[in-house]
């Protein structure tokens, strides 16, 4: 068998008693129907169908972390440790200039380019003069 990637599980399935062989052929013409490979059709349907009992699950793993930090919190050796840090402050966003910022903004760099690409038909032109494009 392969190696199994990091976080990954995987569980073997064997079909062998009759009513078993009519479910895995069912799953085989219903994933092929969702145009789905079977191992995907049987995670999805156990999904849709486990899916309230596994947030029940997360809610129930979440509280008791919760739980299990209120109480180190409440031992002697957690009053001896400072608190922890601040989260960090979120990233402010850059300023939006306006539409006439924007749109002044990109005329000087129109006119830089303008200007650039000018001196390079100088160059190549042997030093004639090109007139700037009008406004």
């Amino acid at each position: 068998m392969a190696k199994l990637r990091e976080g990954e599980k995987r569980l073997q399935l064997s079909f062998t008693r009759p009513e078993d062989l009519l479910l895995f052929e069912y799953i085989k013409k219903e994933a092929y129907r969702c145009r789905w490979d079977a191992p995907t059709f049987i995670l999805a349907s156990l999904s849709s169908l486990f899916k309230e009992k596994m947030e029940d699950y997360e809610v129930e793993r979440l509280a008791e972390e919760a739980a299990q930090k209120v109480k180190s919190r409440m031992s002697p050796a957690a009053a001896v440790e400072p608190p922890p840090d601040d989260p960090p402050e979120p990233e402010k966003k850059p300023e939006v200039p306006s539409m006439e910022e924007a749109q002044r903004m990109a005329r000087e760099e129109i006119a830089k380019l303008d200007a650039i690409a000018a001196s390079m038909m100088n160059k190549k032109k042997g030093k004639k003069t090109v007139p700037p494009m009008p406004e």
